[in-house]
């Protein structure tokens, strides 16, 4: 693996015990600082992917690198743990806490690398609040810091999320439909600031999106999947619009 790879799929399948195959010899790689947008449709093996860096999951055949870590079954914990502390993952469900407030809901980031009695109980030291504090203030949401998560916005919650995220301090971020459930402005505008972090911070971005609308704000390089297979990676200016609807309504 080249040491400028993060992530490197190398003829990657997974079985699940049933026999029904999710993920079929995916080969995929992505170098320190770039970004890749998933589409596909429902079953393509999207969320299986993100599982599967996360170490949720592991693979059935192939190999597995992420960030330098071997990644299968006999993968020692601590290395799985060590591996996640890295990768900062916006939920499609977003998992935030409704009764607490936003900078509350940001300090949960910060739990993968200040694991103590104390911070399973909520509290946390001065320099991780200023962190999570920072993060707010990156996503535009500083002033909303301490009102509840039930009380925000739809877009505003995407965005609590995000800052959760970038309070782990990863270099990977993975957002799996981030715009989901949100108004097409709400949604251009999560999109763009998810851009222009990655162009700020020097992330790397791995995100799987349904609108189509969005792809040209998120990233130039498209993965297109389709029943656990990649039929397209590549550059988005070397797949037209109509194509890519082609594709969607086969």
């Amino acid at each position: 693996m080249m040491d400028a790879s993060i992530l490197d799929f190398k003829n990657v399948s997974l079985i699940l015990p049933s026999g029904k195959t999710v993920l079929d010899r995916v080969n995929l790689n992505l170098e320190n600082h770039q970004s890749m947008t998933i589409i596909g449709h429902n079953g393509a093996g999207k969320s299986s992917l993100l599982k599967l860096i996360v170490g949720d999951k592991f693979c059935t055949e192939g190999e597995l690198h992420i960030l330098g870590h071997s990644l299968k079954q006999q993968t020692e914990k601590k290395s799985i743990q060590k591996m996640r502390s890295e990768i900062g993952f916006i939920h499609q469900g977003l998992h935030l806490v409704g009764r607490k407030n936003a900078i509350e809901n940001v300090l949960m980031g910060r739990l993968p690398h200040n694991q103590s009695i104390k911070t399973w109980f909520g509290i946390f030291n001065s320099s991780d609040y200023d962190m999570a504090y920072e993060a707010l203030k990156e996503v535009k949401m500083s002033d909303k810091a301490l009102m509840r998560a039930d009380k925000l916005s739809g877009g505003e919650r995407q965005k609590v999320a995000i800052a959760r995220a970038l309070a782990q301090s990863p270099k990977i971020l993975l957002a799996d439909e981030p715009t989901a459930a949100l108004d097409p402005k709400a949604a251009s505008e999560v999109a763009e600031l998810l851009r222009q972090l990655v162009e700020n911070k020097k992330l790397s971005l791995i995100t799987v999106v349904h609108s189509l609308d969005l792809i040209n704000k998120l990233s130039h390089r498209v993965v297109i999947m389709k029943q656990g297979q990649i039929l397209f990676d590549g550059d988005r200016q070397n797949i037209s619009p109509t194509e890519v609807n082609e594709f969607y309504n086969t």
